[in-house]
């Protein structure tokens, strides 16, 4: 009787390990660990272009230490097809931007209230993923969302491996499921890139993220008023 005990209970540890193993290994486990490292991440530099119909593109680069600091430079054409650069920082909770080659902060009444901090930086406490048009944030994924491992290929020198995703948005009437592709570092699962194509969209939507942590302080430009 006691050697059909041991047998049982190897058999149930046995099984145990197996599942184990095999969630360790999952996508969804990896998931995990590139949420876990982007809530941990101080700094990263984004960029995408943003096109819109019957529009010249717009082409977005963010520089983001948080919790104090965002640099963010859009730059595209106006109707007359000139080159137009918006060049905007949050430090501190108060906004400036580049006008005429000086930096100024909001005036007014805005001053005050930003002296208090009142501008967020938006992706410090919602995380990068999620905050760009081409993908949803990890919360969304780990409860109802699908994950299959892809291809390891190379984003901005960098090795990473694609994860397709899939996340159901029933109240959409656009689109009932939320599909895009997301490529993380392995090695410190951090994510390079992630590729959506909306409903009726044109073209892919391509978000890229590099230089994660590189920033130890905020790397204020020349000229800036601190």
């Amino acid at each position: 009787m006691w050697k059909w005990i041991v047998a049982a209970v190897v058999v149930i540890l046995l099984i145990q390990s197996l599942l184990w193993m095999s969630w360790r290994n999952s996508p969804m486990r990896e998931i995990e660990r590139s949420s876990a490292a982007v809530e941990n991440a101080k700094s990263w530099h984004y960029h995408t272009v943003r096109t819109y119909t019957g529009q010249p593109p717009n082409t977005f680069d963010k520089d983001t230490f948080c919790p104090t600091f965002q640099h963010t430079i859009q730059s595209g054409t106006d109707h007359n097809g000139a080159p137009i650069v918006f060049d905007t920082i949050i430090y501190f909770g108060r906004s400036y931007s580049l006008v005429a080659g000086q930096w100024a902060s909001s005036g007014g009444r805005q001053a005050d209230i930003n002296a208090q901090g009142s501008i967020p930086i938006f992706e410090c406490p919602h995380g990068s993923i999620g905050s760009d048009e081409n993908s949803l944030p990890y919360d969304a994924i780990l409860k109802d969302g699908t994950v299959r491992r892809g291809e390891i290929r190379d984003v901005e020198g960098d090795s990473c491996r694609d994860y397709e995703i899939a996340v159901p948005t029933p109240h959409d009437p656009q689109e009932k499921e939320f599909q895009f592709s997301m490529c993380i570092k392995e090695q410190d699962h951090l994510p390079r890139e992630t590729r959506r194509t909306a409903p009726g969209a044109e073209q892919e939507g391509v978000s890229t993220f590099t230089q994660w942590n590189a920033m130890t302080e905020p790397q204020l430009p020349a000229g800036f008023p601190r």
